[in-house]
């Protein structure tokens, strides 16, 4: 290998990484290939570019990645960007045909490389199975991500791609119309679908091409589309049976599990056979030495469940992607409201819920057959009369904001079963047929209750809307009836012949009565109001029922929901539990930690399952404790000077009280942290002084100085954390900061892209505080090693697939909390010139600048033998 001169080193090196990592090796045997051929300072800056680089793209604006650094995380270098890929010809589609903007398409491109990022490198030279999941939301769009997954993976090189859509053949049609638009159409010739844009076109044993020639061929690649269903899982594996070994081999595959909570999971025990279709996901994924299976979900709770300990199962080990909100996306808390969550504040609800009366909910509830005699009985309750004059109304409205020929569709979901959803339609019809007759005659009874309707509820709430354009109730009449003119009624279930499909051209304007097959994964287009009275016992299911969460661009204060007090209240708990799993991730990312490391916990509700309870088998109880954990204050005060003096004052003070006390200073064992200073054996009470001195941002994620406190003083009743270490961080290069006398140079962090604008106070969010290995700091007697350095430690155990939390868990002793202090770089010479030019970097950080030096702390707590009891949670109890 030639070594190149001096300014192209590091750039050469990060690529050189970056090759060795799309061959499957990893960083470590990658940096051994280049020791000898660069300087040992040389490479080391170059590696902690890289690896800064890979901790951007973890955590940004477009979501974050909770991951294990040590797969492949590295070899992707980008889209492809020439004009015949199928990434590019994927924008133009969507710029095209969809109207998606310059910064739609910004990110969505940021969000797939996040996906992308974490698969197997589709070349690699060794075998390569990646798991991941990717949790989006209800109605969100994460059929375009997945697109954009899919085109980046086949201009990367993969040769095969299995989706899995759904159980119904309407889900799977929707997803294969949707995959030809936007991925086989734009170059036909470069893709081979072996399933068709049809109600019969799922895969089937006759195939006119063989495996071997369909996946063998050197051009394009093949794109299947599955519904999890046994014989059609049963056939697709028939005909992957007949390729020959060296062909699946050669065959580069990436699976994506479209709703993957749904079907996938093994409801089976450990000690029997897995589930049908679970056990056909895993040896589709089996078939193929290098193969990635992505699952999409917006209810992870039955995949977050999954056995880890069944290597080929479907838990996500290597990497769990949470993608961002989209600013326009209206979810349950949005719609619902939620509870305080960690720094986020209580939310209300918006005003457009409405209340099913119980007795009303009754009426149009059946859940057993015996109750179909006598349902309805040819008469509708008053609260779904109503509901359908607010989507005659809304929809009306609609037409007046230039949406006439756009689609408008009422949702009535209020039994699973068949039967009453045909009565409850031939009621509909006769309620509509009514309807017409008086619009006809001008019944004075039936304007006067639509209008007393349209003044007391849509022109109220609407006033709350700026933008929100209102027409008279003359004008609006004159769009009901033509409305109603158009109205259709479609009931949607496994026997309907007519379907609900927007396929056609044809704009819909109807009233959609359904069950089960309404309930996942289908998009009702332009959904106004929804009807529902149908009881769900598990999270997941309540959650996937509600087809009304996503976009209403233009009529948000025209949607109505009309749902049961029980029903609100549920939303209310999930939209609770919804932003708590992913505030957990978050900081699980920001400690890059792995999911095999930690489990993410669900808060329990009183009459609620998380899920199936057979997708429950490894779920137990867990109280909300900080055992076992490590908390960042990423959010830091930079501004006021009262706040950073009083913090410096505060860090001053504990370490005159640990020097006054004469606790000693430890012999560092690893030459790592030999800038470093750590006082070994502090008392719970002067840590916890320092904790109510020390002013924390009210933004900082998971605690306050009270809860540390609160936590610290029960876990010291049970003879826990009463050993401390306090350790002062002198790893920096930067502003020097005396401290008792001694001099530690602050490190440099970079701050969040437009944190600064951020609603935090005074306060901004640092990308990343502590790096893994510093929490070892104070463990070198506790691991039974001679290491000199963390990294060859670290490679002694690198066969056992473990990390900084298998030792936090493992080896910190239940007495021993750790607090690690940061002199943060303020920047105290950057120029106002200098400081906004940084900021106008096209950039995913910008500068952190200070009145003052900043301090960043993180604490470690030891895995408790005696965690208090809190709030209940579920937890996986095999991770």
């Amino acid at each position: 290998m030639q070594q190149p001169q001096s300014s192209e080193q590091v750039s050469f090196i990060i690529q050189f990484i970056r090759g060795q990592l799309a061959l499957g090796q990893n960083l470590t045997v990658a940096k051994k290939m280049l020791r000898n051929q660069f300087n040992e300072t040389v490479l080391e800056e170059a590696v902690q570019i890289f690896l800064s680089q890979q901790q951007h793209s973890r955590s940004d604006s477009q979501g974050c990645i909770l991951t294990d650094p040590r797969n492949f995380e590295g070899w992707y270098p980008g889209p492809d960007l020439s004009i015949g890929s199928h990434w590019s010809l994927l924008k133009r589609k969507l710029v095209r045909d969809s109207g998606w903007d310059e910064g739609m398409i910004g990110n969505l491109d940021v969000a797939s490389t996040k996906v992308i990022s974490q698969i197997a490198p589709p070349k690699s030279e060794m075998a390569a199975a990646v798991k991941g999941l990717v949790l989006g939301y209800i109605q969100s769009g994460k059929t375009a991500n997945f697109s954009a997954v899919i085109a980046k993976a086949v201009d990367s090189g993969y040769k095969l791609v299995v989706v899995l859509s759904g159980m119904h053949n309407n889900l799977r049609v929707q997803t294969q119309a949707r995959l030809h638009d936007e991925l086989v159409g734009p170059n036909e010739e470069a893709c081979n679908t072996l399933t068709t844009v049809d109600e019969k076109g799922d895969f089937s044993k006759r195939q006119t091409v063989s495996a071997n020639r369909a996946l063998g061929s050197s051009d394009g690649f093949t794109l299947v589309v599955l519904k999890k269903n046994t014989c059609v899982l049963r056939n697709f594996l028939s005909w992957l049976n007949n390729a020959k070994p060296e062909v699946l081999a050669g065959c580069p595959t990436l699976v994506i599990d479209d709703e993957s909570d749904q079907a996938s999971i093994n409801t089976r025990k450990p000690e029997d056979e897995p589930s049908a279709i679970n056990e056909k996901v895993r040896k589709i994924c089996e078939q193929f030495k290098v193969v990635s299976y992505v699952g999409y979900t917006a209810t992870p709770f039955a995949n977050i469940l999954i056995d880890s300990n069944e290597e080929t199962d479907l838990f996500p080990r290597d990497f769990i992607v949470s993608l961002e909100k989209p600013n326009t996306y209206f979810g349950p808390e949005e719609l619902f409201g939620r509870a305080d969550v960690n720094a986020s504040s209580r939310m209300e609800g918006m005003p457009v819920v409405r209340s099913i009366p119980s007795h009303d909910a009754d009426i149009v509830s059946a859940s057993k057959k015996k109750d179909i005699e006598n349902y309805l009985n040819g008469q509708l309750p008053a609260s779904l009369v109503e509901a359908i004059d607010s989507f005659i109304l809304a929809a009306s409205a609609r037409a007046e904001r230039g949406q006439w020929k756009k689609h408008a569709t009422m949702l009535v979901h209020t039994s699973r079963l068949i039967d009453a959803q045909e009565k409850l339609k031939d009621s509909v019809e006769e309620h509509l047929f009514e309807l017409k007759d008086q619009f006809k005659r001008q019944d004075s009874s039936l304007l006067q209750r639509l209008q007393q309707l349209w003044e007391r509820d849509f022109l109220k709430v609407s006033k709350g809307f700026k933008e929100a354009k209102m027409p008279s109730f003359d004008v609006l009449l004159k769009d009901s009836e033509r409305l109603l003119d158009r109205l259709e009624i479609i009931v949607d279930n496994s026997t309907s012949e007519e379907r609900l499909s927007f396929r056609d051209g044809d704009i819909v304007k109807a009233i959609v009565i359904g069950g089960n097959t309404l309930s996942r994964g289908l998009t009702l287009e332009g959904l106004t109001t929804s009807y529902f009275a149908r009881s769900a016992t598990a999270y997941d299911t309540l959650l996937q029922m509600g087809r009304w969460f996503g976009y209403r661009p233009g009529y948000v204060d025209l949607t109505r929901i009309y749902v049961t007090a029980e029903l609100n209240s549920k939303f209310y708990h999930l939209a609770t539990v919804e932003q708590e799993i992913r505030d957990e991730i978050k900081m699980m990312a920001a400690n890059a930690e792995r999911p095999i490391d930690v489990g993410v916990m669900i808060r329990k509700h009183p009459t609620l399952k998380v899920t199936n309870a057979y997708k429950m088998r490894t779920a137990q109880l867990a109280s909300c404790s900080y055992s076992g954990t490590k908390l960042q204050a990423r959010y830091v005060h930079y501004s006021n000077e009262r706040l950073l003096s009083e913090n410096f004052h505060a860090v001053e003070k504990l370490i005159h009280s640990c020097k006054d006390s004469g606790f000693k200073l430890q012999e560092q064992g690893f030459r790592d942290f030999q800038t470093c200073q750590v006082y070994r054996s502090v008392t719970s009470e002067l840590v916890k002084q320092f904790f109510e001195r020390f002013n924390f941002s009210q933004a900082n994620s998971k605690f306050t100085s009270k809860d540390l406190v609160d936590y610290i003083e029960r876990q010291v009743e049970a003879s826990e954390l009463k050993d401390w270490s306090v350790a002062l961080m002198g790893t920096g290069k930067g502003t020097p900061v005396s401290i008792c006398g001694t001099e530690f140079k602050s490190s440099e962090r970079s701050v969040v892209k437009e944190s600064y604008e951020m609603e935090c106070g005074d306060s901004v969010q640092l990308r990343a505080l502590t790096p893994p290995d510093d929490e070892l700091i104070d463990l070198y007697d506790c691991l039974d090693t001679k290491r000199n350095t963390v990294e060859q430690f670290l490679s002694d155990h690198k066969d056992e697939n473990v990390s900084q939390v298998y030792f936090r868990h493992t080896f910190r002793p239940v007495d021993r909390g750790l607090l690690l202090i940061y002199p943060i770089e303020w920047n105290p010479t950057m120029t106002d010139e200098e400081f906004q030019k940084r900021r106008a970097e096209p950039a995913v950080t910008e500068p952190l600048r200070g009145a003052g030096p900043i301090f960043g702390i993180a604490v470690v707590f030891p895995k408790s033998d005696k965690p208090m009891a809190g709030i209940q949670y579920i937890k996986n109890k095999t991770v």
